[in-house]
């Protein structure tokens, strides 16, 4: 145990994070991370201003299929009915 975070003892036990040598082999700019409590409004909200998105609550991914007009997401509630526009 230490006597605090910043007093310079212990030891540095790898968490799986990339370090900023290996972020820069594969993007541009370093590493950053956010709580997810921090992150989800964040992108809840440019979500929600984006004129083909809907956000669906309740819902799980049951099929994704890609086409020449974009992406098209079938979802389903808890009981497996299909949840959505026109369902």
């Amino acid at each position: 145990m230490t006597r605090t975070l910043a007093c310079g003892e212990g030891t540095v036990i790898p968490l799986g994070h990339p370090t900023a040598a290996d972020a820069a082999t594969v993007s541009p700019t370093r590493s950053a991370w956010a709580p997810q409590d921090h992150l989800e409004p964040v992108l809840l909200g440019r979500l929600r201003s984006a004129p083909v998105a809907e956000v669906r609550f309740g819902c799980q991914l049951s099929a994704l299929a890609q086409h020449g007009g974009g992406v098209t997401a079938v979802l389903a509630d808890a009981s497996g009915f299909r949840c959505g526009p026109g369902t």
